[in-house]
C-alpha cells in the first residue's frame, strides 16, 4: 500500500463503508456471510503512525464491494458480545477492564482534572446551577469542543497496543461478538461459511491480558462458544498470520477439543517469539497444538502449499473437525510491511479451498493481521471468491525452499508420535506411539512384520510367558518339551497354509463375480436383448 513519504498510515481512501453498504446491499439467499455496519470498529484509533489502523477494514470492504463480492453475500448486522461468552475464556477481570474500567478510570481523571476554577467561571455566566451540574456542564462542553477539533484521547496497555477511550471497548466487544455471530449461524446451517472483516484482531490477547494490537481474542472465544453453545466436539483453528497466535495456544494447549494450527515465522526475535515446533500441547492436548515456524522470511505459495499438504491436511482429515475457523492475517502476504513473507492472494485462495474440504464446508474466515492495504484488498477478494464457490486460479508447479522444507520436516518429525496418518515415519524411525494406540497385547501378537489380521494367531502365543520356565525342568524335561513344541509349530504352520489357501480361493470367487457384475453392465449399455442377458447370467458363453 502507499505509505506517506513520513512513513505514516494514514492513506486516504474516501469510502464511507457503512454509508454505501447497507443491510439491503447483500444477497439474502446466499449461505456465505459477510458483516455489515462496521463503522464503529473503525473509530478505534491512535495518534500517529500505527500500522493497525482504521483504512485495513475500509481498503478490504472497498475492494469487495468494487468486486461486487459484497453484493453476492448474506450481510449479518454486528453485535457486540455477552459479557459471559467474553468470560468463557477470558479473565473476568480482563473482560471488565477492557469493557467498563478503562473507559470509567480515565473519566475519573478527568473528573479530577477540572478545577474549581472552571465550574466557578461557568456559575458566574449567570444561570442558577449548582457546583455539580456546571462541573458536568464545563466538561461536557470540553469534549465536545475536543471531539469537535477531531481529537481523541488514547491509553497505551503496552508498547504496540492502544486503547481509544470511548471507541476502542465497543469495537473490540463488536468484533469478538460479530465472529462469534457469524460462527453460530454456520453451524447451525443457516450459513456454509463466512467472512468477518474485524478489528482489532485477537490472537495474540490472552487470558488475562491485551497483547500485540489484540483486546479480545475473537477466534478462540467462536470456537469456545461454538462448542458450549452447539455442542461441538472437534474444532479445528488454522493461523496463517505470519505472527504466532500466542494467545489461541495458552488457551487450548491442555485441550483435545481444539486443534490448533499455526504457519508463522520464529526466532531471531520475530514478535511475539512463542511457537516453537516442540511446542504440541500439554496433559489432554499434547499432539493437538501444530507449529510449524520459518525461521527466514520469504516463505512463498509452494512452501505454505507444502505444508498443507505433507502436514496440515493429513493431520485435519484424520482429526475429522465438525469446524473450521481460520485467524487470517494477511501479513504472511506479499509486499506486508512487517511479515517479510511472500504469500500472494492465489496462495491464500488455495489455501482456503482445502480447508473448504473439511467439516462439510463450515468455514469461518476471520482478519487478522495484515499492513499493506493493497495485500488485504486482493487476498481477502481472492479467499471471499473461494468462499462463494470459486476455484482458486492453477498455480503453476512449486518446488519449496530448503527452509520451509526443513521446517515441515521437524513438525513432521514431532507430530509422528501422535497421528496415525504418519505411522510410517514411526516404522522409518522404529520408535514412537500414536496418541490413540493399538492395545499392547495386539502389538505383542502381531509382531513388526505382521498384519493386523488373524493369519498366525497363537504361532508365538505363549512364548513370553514360557521365556523363564526351563529354570525349572532337568535336561530330560527339556529335551521332552523342546520335542513338544516342534510338534506344535508343524500344525500350527499347516492351519496357516490351510487358512491362506481358503482365503485364495474366496479372493478368486470374488474377482470372478465382480467380472460378472461388470460385463453384465458392459451388456446394458450395448443394448443386449433381455433373453441374452439372462442366458448369459445363467452361465452361457455366447449372446445370439
Amino acid at each position: 500500500s502507499r505509505q506517506l513519504d513520513n512513513g505514516s498510515f494514514d492513506e486516504e481512501l474516501n469510502f464511507d463503508v457503512d454509508r454505501v453498504i447497507t443491510i439491503d446491499s447483500g444477497d439474502r439467499a446466499s449461505t456465505t456471510g459477510m458483516l455489515v455496519n462496521i463503522g464503529q470498529m473503525t473509530r478505534h484509533r491512535t495518534h500517529g503512525a500505527h500500522p493497525e489502523r482504521p483504512q485495513r477494514l475500509v481498503a478490504a470492504y472497498k475492494r469487495l464491494w468494487e468486486a461486487g463480492i459484497v453484493q453476492r453475500c448474506r450481510l449479518v448486522p454486528t453485535r457486540p458480545a455477552s459479557r459471559e461468552d467474553l468470560c468463557s475464556l477470558h479473565a473476568k477481570a480482563h473482560v471488565d477492564l477492557i469493557l467498563y474500567k478503562l473507559d470509567a478510570m480515565h473519566a475519573a481523571q478527568q473528573r479530577a482534572q477540572w478545577t474549581e476554577a472552571e465550574a466557578d467561571l461557568v456559575a458566574d455566566d449567570g444561570e442558577d446551577e449548582d457546583y455539580e451540574t456546571a462541573l458536568r456542564r464545563a466538561r461536557a462542553s470540553r469534549l465536545a469542543q475536543r471531539e469537535a477539533d477531531g481529537g481523541f484521547t488514547e491509553v497505551r496497555l503496552d508498547g504496540d497496543t492502544f486503547f481509544t477511550i470511548r471507541e476502542s471497548a465497543m469495537a473490540a466487544s463488536l468484533a469478538a461478538g460479530s465472529v462469534i455471530e457469524l460462527t453460530s449461524r454456520v453451524v447451525t446451517g443457516e450459513l456454509r461459511n463466512a467472512l468477518a472483516i474485524t478489528r482489532p484482531p485477537g490472537h495474540h490477547c490472552e487470558e488475562a491480558n491485551a497483547n500485540g494490537f489484540c483486546l479480545l481474542n475473537n477466534v478462540a472465544l467462536a470456537a469456545r462458544v461454538a462448542q458450549q453453545r452447539h455442542g461441538l466436539k472437534r474444532v479445528l483453528v488454522l493461523d496463517w498470520d505470519i505472527h504466532h497466535g500466542n494467545g489461541i495456544e495458552h488457551m487450548f494447549e491442555n485441550d483435545d477439543s481444539v486443534l490448533y494450527v499455526s504457519l508463522h515465522r520464529f526466532g531471531n526475535g520475530f514478535f511475539p517469539g512463542t511457537g516453537d515446533v516442540r511446542d504440541a500441547g500439554k496433559g489432554a492436548g499434547r499432539g493437538f497444538n501444530l507449529n510449524i515456524p520459518w525461521l527466514t522470511g520469504g516463505i512463498g505459495d509452494a512452501d505454505y502449499v507444502a505444508a498443507f499438504q505433507r502436514l496440515i491436511m493429513p493431520i485435519a482429515h484424520e482429526y475429522a473437525p465438525e469446524l473450521v475457523i481460520v485467524a487470517a492475517g494477511f501479513d504472511s502476504g506479499a509486499g506486508d510491511p512487517l511479515g517479510g513473507c511472500d504469500v500472494t492472494p492465489r496462495g491464500f485462495a488455495q489455501m482456503t479451498a482445502m480447508l473448504n474440504m473439511l467439516a462439510g464446508g463450515r468455514l469461518v474466515v476471520c482478519l487478522e493481521g495484515g499492513y499493506n492495504l493493497d495485500t488485504i484488498a486482493t487476498s481477502t477478494e481472492a479467499v471471499a471468491r473461494v468462499l462463494l464457490g470459486a476455484s482458486p486460479d492453477a498455480a503453476p508447479s512449486l518446488v519449496a525452499q530448503p527452509a520451509a522444507e526443513a521446517a515441515i520436516a521437524a513438525a513432521l518429525t514431532v507430530h509422528a508420535n501422535y497421528w496415525k496418518c504418519f505411522s510410517y515415519i514411526r516404522g522409518l524411525a522404529g520408535s514412537g506411539t500414536n496418541h490413540d494406540p493399538p492395545t499392547a497385547s495386539r502389538n505383542a501378537r502381531n509382531g513388526p512384520n505382521r498384519g493386523d489380521g488373524d493369519w498366525g494367531a497363537g504361532e508365538d502365543e505363549g512364548s513370553d510367558e514360557a521365556a523363564g520356565e526351563f529354570d525349572h525342568y532337568k535336561e530330560p524335561d527339556r529335551q521332552r518339551i523342546a520335542k513338544a513344541r516342534k510338534v506344535q509349530a508343524k500344525g500350527g504352520g499347516a492351519q496357516i497354509q490351510k487358512r491362506r489357501q481358503l482365503y485364495s480361493v474366496r479372493l478368486l470367487a470374488a474377482k470372478k463375480k465382480r467380472a460378472m457384475r461388470k460385463r453384465v453392465s458392459e451388456l446394458y449399455l450395448q443394448s443386449v436383448t433381455p433373453r441374452a442377458l439372462r442366458r448369459f447370467a445363467a452361465g452361457g458363453s455366447d449372446f445370439s
